[in-house]
């Protein structure tokens, strides 16, 4: 159970990065640091001397960069598409001046 548990983590560290917010990215880093610390802590198992850790972490690894590989582009490559916030976009069909 241990051992499956410590694979989990292991897999899900990576997702948990990559899905946070670009400027909390850091933030989910070190939570997910914690939470290996804490295992360690409270586990008879040390887990960042275990292969299913680093195993877990590679395959998160790579289920990460291939999901970024095959989508075409990168999460924060959409940001230069957008309008700027705040700014509404009129269409001609809209602007009748009538109030």
């Amino acid at each position: 159970m241990t051992s499956a548990l410590v694979l989990i983590v292991g897999a899900a560290v990576p997702w948990v990065v990559h899905l946070a917010a670009p400027r909390q990215r850091l933030i989910a880093l070190a939570a997910a640091i914690i939470v290996i610390v804490l295992f360690t802590l409270f586990s008879s198992v040390n887990p960042v001397l275990s292969w299913q850790l680093w195993v877990g972490l590679a395959a998160g690894l790579i289920t990460v960069v291939a999901a970024v590989w095959f989508t075409g582009r990168a999460e924060d490559d959409d940001q230069y598409d957008r309008e700027p916030a705040g700014r509404l976009r009129e269409s001609p069909s809209e602007t009748t001046g009538e109030l």
